[in-house]
């Protein structure tokens, strides 16, 4: 992940959207959590949790969350956007587990990164 999208996913977020970062290992989910955090720290309602694995972005200001996650822990969740980090290193196509994931928002979209 780059600069350019951590500011995108901080835009989005600071519309009040939910949006679902899904990397393909641990490792890539943490490197995509502190390139966003690190955009992120000028922003004075921004609240970043690190809590029993779970990594998340809140802006308080909206409500909008970025939550960022490995394909084992996507399943029972919903987001208004989910992004898939680096998709060439999944194993399988992860479009089947991440499209029920949007199907509750009225605007969800997939994008890929």
């Amino acid at each position: 992940m780059n600069k350019y999208t951590a500011t995108g996913l901080l835009a989005a977020a600071a519309t009040g959207k939910r949006v679902l970062v899904v990397s393909p290992h641990y490792r890539a989910s943490q490197q995509a959590h502190a390139q966003v955090a690190s955009q992120a720290e000028h922003i004075h309602t921004v609240r970043i949790v690190h809590l029993l694995g779970e990594r998340r972005i809140e802006l308080g200001s909206t409500d909008g969350v970025i939550t960022f996650v490995t394909p084992t822990n996507v399943r029972g969740r919903s987001a208004d956007e989910v992004l898939v980090d680096d998709e060439y290193a999944f194993a399988q196509d992860p479009r089947p587990v991440l499209l029920p994931v949007i199907a509750t928002s009225p605007h969800g979209e997939l994008v890929r990164g």
